[in-house]
C-alpha cells in the first residue's frame, strides 16, 4: 500500500526589497521539507540637507509726529492725532453709540491721479486693536481730508483731518499707512 503525503505549501514573506521563494513539494512515503529564503533590504538613506534659511525683513522703524514718509501714492506727513474728540453738527448726530472720535491731522501730497485711499490709513491701540477711518462724508473736525483724497490734484498738497471711531478708553499707539505696495509706514504716537 502506498501512502502519499503532501507537503504543506508555504508562502514566503514580502519584504521591503524582494519576494521570497515559495515551494510546494510532494513525495511517496517521505516527508518533504520546505525551504524558504528571505531577503531584507537595507533602509534607504536620505541625503542630508540643511534647513532653509529664513530671511525676514526687519520691522519698520516708526516715524515721529511731523515726519514725512514717501509711499507709492505720494508723500504723507502725520502732524498729530487727537483722541477723544467731541464733534459738533452732523458728525455728532450720526456717531455710533458707544464709540468716540479720534482725528488724525494729515498732510498728503499725491504723486499720481489715483492719490491715496482713506481706507489705507489705520489707527492702532496699544492692545493691538486696529481702527480704519470713519467711512462717511463728514468728519469730526474740519477741514475733512476725505474730500481731497477722493479727487486728488497731482503735486498739490492738502492738509486736513481724517476721522476714526474708536472704543472708549483706548490708548492709541500707532498710525499707519497700509497701501499694499510695501511694508506699512508707521508713525509712533507714544
Amino acid at each position: 500500500m502506498t501512502t502519499t503525503k503532501i507537503a504543506a505549501c508555504a508562502a514566503a514573506t514580502l519584504s521591503v526589497a524582494a519576494l521570497a521563494l515559495t515551494a510546494c513539494a510532494s513525495a511517496d512515503n517521505a516527508s518533504t521539507a520546505v525551504k524558504t529564503t528571505m531577503t531584507t533590504a537595507k533602509p534607504a538613506t536620505t541625503p542630508k540637507t540643511s534647513a532653509p534659511k529664513v530671511t525676514s525683513k526687519p520691522a519698520p522703524v516708526p516715524l515721529g509726529l511731523g515726519e514725512q514718509a514717501q509711499s507709492s501714492s505720494g508723500a504723507v506727513t502725520l502732524h498729530g492725532v487727537d483722541y477723544p474728540v467731541t464733534a459738533s453738527g452732523t458728525a455728532s448726530r450720526i456717531q455710533t453709540a458707544g464709540k468716540q472720535f479720534a482725528v488724525a491731522d494729515l498732510e498728503v501730497c499725491p504723486s499720481s491721479s489715483t492719490g491715496f485711499s482713506a481706507s489705507n490709513f489705520r489707527l492702532a491701540a496699544s492692545d493691538a486693536v486696529t481702527y480704519t477711518f470713519w467711512n462717511v462724508q463728514v468728519g469730526a473736525q474740519d477741514p475733512n481730508l476725505t474730500n481731497q483724497l477722493h479727487s486728488p490734484a497731482v503735486g498739490v498738497c492738502a492738509r486736513g483731518f481724517l476721522t476714526f471711531e474708536v472704543d472708549p478708553g483706548k490708548t492709541l499707539s500707532q498710525f499707519m499707512l497700509v497701501d499694499g505696495s510695501r511694508s506699512p509706514i508707521i508713525w509712533s504716537l507714544t
